[in-house]
């Protein structure tokens, strides 16, 4: 999306939309015309747009700017999942055995020379 001033982008933005949720991703603005705030006007677009086709969330994405809590007094809190491929797992295993091992070796005192 994007805001027009004369045929000139003063501002713009890139996200989407997927299942009910407007994603709020990229938005930029032209620094000439800073002191105007056309990031936020597009934005104010944006919201309108995003209620009148009847989306159910508007997600401002990551970070606490303020401008964020003019909208919204609701935050989700984010969390990373990562599942292993088999290969991983494997690796896992076989790097704490080896660690294991290693410790062992230590404690019985093997491998040092007299």
């Amino acid at each position: 999306s994007a805001l027009l001033l004369n045929g000139t982008v003063v501002a713009a933005h890139t996200g989407y939309v997927y299942n009910g949720v407007f994603y709020y991703l990229m938005p930029s603005y032209h620094p000439e015309f800073e002191k105007y705030s056309p990031g936020r006007v597009l934005m104010y677009y944006l919201l309108r747009e995003c209620f009148t086709r009847g989306l159910r969330v508007f997600d401002f994405g990551l970070g606490n700017e303020p401008y964020k809590f003019d909208w919204t007094d609701t935050q989700c809190r984010l969390t990373t999942f990562v599942e292993p491929s088999l290969m991983g797992r494997l690796f896992r295993v076989i790097f704490a055995l080896r660690s294991q091992v290693r410790d062992l070796v230590k404690k019985a005192g093997i491998g040092k020379s007299a």
